[in-house]
């Protein structure tokens, strides 16, 4: 057999050195695929035999062992007033006078007037007051929300404070039939109007 020529012999050696090279690389690529195959069979294995309700003990399982526990359910608590765990805060007597309800008591018909805080409480007065004056100022005139053409005049409370807005169809509670009523009661009755801001929302 005729020896090649060096040139010819060196790229003999590098392709089959290549060759080699890729072969290994794929060797261990396979390997690693198949070690993360055996991973995810592993997981399903544990998912298929893991008993109804529980779930496994990460703090307890070993490589050898695995724990289950039983599963921790997660409870979306009810937002709604007759299910709260307690009522506590404050409530106005008779006489308009501020009471406070130091202790928690159950939800029932007869704590439905407690507010959570003390400025809420006060809120409530004073829109009670402001109702008496619109009524009085307004006469028997009524927002008709459904009428585009009946203009509304509100005090509407934004970070500077309250503005008159003119408006037609979004209900607001301090409503006036003109701009002249509604800049009277908001000129003479900035007291009520900051003590009613925590219940007065924004816009």
């Amino acid at each position: 057999m005729a020896t090649p020529p060096l040139d010819a012999a060196w790229q003999l050696y590098w392709t089959r050195m290549r060759d080699i090279h890729n072969i290994r690389y794929n060797q261990l690529t396979k390997e690693e695929n198949n070690m993360n195959n055996n991973t995810l069979d592993l997981a399903s294995l544990i998912a298929d035999n893991t008993p109804e309700g529980m779930e496994v003990d990460k703090d307890n399982s070993t490589d050898g062992k695995i724990v289950f526990k039983d599963k921790v359910k997660s409870r979306t608590k009810s937002t709604r007033w007759e299910d709260l765990e307690g009522v506590r805060g404050y409530y106005t007597e008779s006489n308009s006078g501020l009471n406070t309800v130091p202790n928690t008591y159950m939800p029932a018909a007869e704590n439905a007037n407690i507010y959570a805080t003390e400025a809420q409480c006060k809120a409530h007065l004073a829109q009670a007051q402001l109702s008496q004056i619109m009524k009085n100022v307004n006469g028997d005139w009524e927002a008709d929300y459904t009428n585009r053409k009946q203009t509304k005049y509100a005090l509407c409370l934004y970070e500077e404070g309250y503005i008159v807005y003119d408006y037609v169809t979004v209900p607001k509670f301090l409503a006036f039939k003109s701009k002249e009523l509604a800049e009277q009661v908001l000129r003479e009755n900035d007291d009520l109007l900051e003590q009613y801001k925590p219940l007065a929302g924004v816009g």
